[in-house]
């Protein structure tokens, strides 16, 4: 049951990779995506997460003892991580798959050449 939701999820970021812009950017920028990627990701979180706990400190003191809301206040940047992980996994799926399409055509324009080396020579 677990391999069928590991399956689902790895053709759902290759999909999401191939539709949208991330899978285009992938495409032109090639192995160099990841670690750009990173890096504008970490640029961002260095950012977001002070302030984001500055969110929720001020929600803390002004509502000591509302429970709901302190939980939507903390899910907001879960969902947010969430995504950009996505998209940190999607960026190396797909620069995975592009490297493993680019070894298969190679690897076929070696066999071409070597048949028409060996077509040449019986000729």
């Amino acid at each position: 049951m677990g391999e069928w939701i590991k399956l689902i999820v790895y053709w759902l970021i290759r999909q999401i990779a191939k539709l949208t812009l991330l899978g285009k950017l992938v495409e032109k920028l090639g192995p160099k995506v990841p670690a750009i990627f990173i890096v504008i990701s970490l640029i961002f979180f260095v950012f977001y997460i002070p302030n984001e706990y500055e969110n929720f400190l001020e929600f803390r003191i002004k509502f000591p003892n509302e429970n709901i809301g302190l939980g939507l206040n903390i899910l907001r940047p879960i969902v947010i991580i969430s995504i950009f992980i996505v998209f940190i996994f999607s960026t190396f799926e797909a620069v995975n798959e592009q490297k493993k399409n680019l070894r298969k055509k190679r690897k076929t324009e070696k066999k071409k050449k070597l048949n028409t080396m060996l077509e040449n020579k019986k000729l």
